[in-house]
């Protein structure tokens, strides 16, 4: 279980780790619970497009990034272009 006092981004980093290790179920898990307690905010949403992209679900995946993408800051915002390139390809940007 995450600490108590988490944000958003830990739920983001956990959910990544569990890509990593293959543990899909236990990322959408992580990410649900995130979405729950944050809502519609770019930590949540990044999330939900890493975890659709490593399931493929590539049209998902777009739909997140996107989100994300007009939640990003301005350092953020080139590597999730370059994410939703990758996407729009069919490629994993896990």
């Amino acid at each position: 279980a995450l600490a108590l006092s988490t944000n958003a981004n830990q739920y983001l980093g956990a959910g990544r780790s569990m890509i990593t290790a293959n543990r899909l179920d236990r990322a959408n898990e992580i990410f649900n619970a995130g979405g729950k307690k944050y809502g519609d905010v770019y930590a949540v949403n990044a999330g939900f497009m890493y975890y659709y992209s490593a399931k493929g679900d590539y049209v998902k995946a777009l739909e997140y990034g996107n989100k994300t993408l007009a939640q990003a800051s301005e350092q953020q915002k080139a590597t999730i272009k370059a994410n939703i390139i990758k996407i729009k390809e069919g490629k994993d940007i896990n």
